[in-house]
C-alpha cells in the first residue's frame, strides 16, 4: 500500500510540474531521498473553525521514512489534537503576530496508516472531519 501511494504521490507532482495548479510538490534531496509537500488542506473543528494542515513526506527508496503535519491557529496554548478518536500532542513552532492578532503554528506527527486515512478516506473530508484542541 505503500508503495502504491508513493507512486500516486509520484505520479501526480511528475504529471502537474509545470501545473500551478499542483497540490503536492516534491522536491529531490540527494542522498536524503524525496520529500513531498502536500498543500494545505481545510478541515472543520467541532467549534466550526477552520483548521487548514499541511503534510510533508519524507520518502527514501520507496518507503514513507517521516510524515509530519503542521497547522497554524489562533489559539495559542494547544497542546493535544483530536481526531476522531485519536489524540496527536502537538509541538509548538513558533507565535506570529498578523494584522493585530496571535497566529500560533504547530507540528505533530502522523503514522502512515493514519494519514492515509485522514487523507482518503470519506469521514475526513472537509465538511464531516471532527478535529478539536
Amino acid at each position: 500500500m505503500k508503495l502504491i501511494l508513493f507512486y500516486f504521490l509520484l505520479f501526480s507532482s511528475v504529471t502537474t510540474v509545470f501545473s500551478q495548479k499542483s497540490h503536492i510538490k516534491s522536491f529531490f534531496r540527494g542522498v536524503d531521498g524525496i520529500q513531498y509537500f502536500i498543500k494545505p488542506i481545510i478541515y472543520q473543528t467541532v467549534d466550526k473553525e477552520k483548521l487548514t494542515i499541511d503534510f510533508t513526506l519524507n520518502v527514501i527508496n520507496d518507503t514513507v521514512i517521516k510524515i509530519v503535519s503542521n497547522f497554524s491557529s489562533s489559539k495559542n496554548k494547544i497542546k493535544n489534537l483530536l481526531i476522531d478518536s485519536t489524540s496527536y500532542s502537538v509541538n509548538k513552532l513558533f507565535d506570529d503576530f498578523d494584522s493585530k492578532k496571535i497566529y500560533s503554528r504547530y507540528t505533530f506527527d502522523l503514522k502512515f496508516e493514519r494519514f492515509q486515512k485522514v487523507i482518503f478516506e470519506r469521514t475526513y473530508c472537509y465538511r464531516t472531519n471532527k478535529i478539536s484542541y
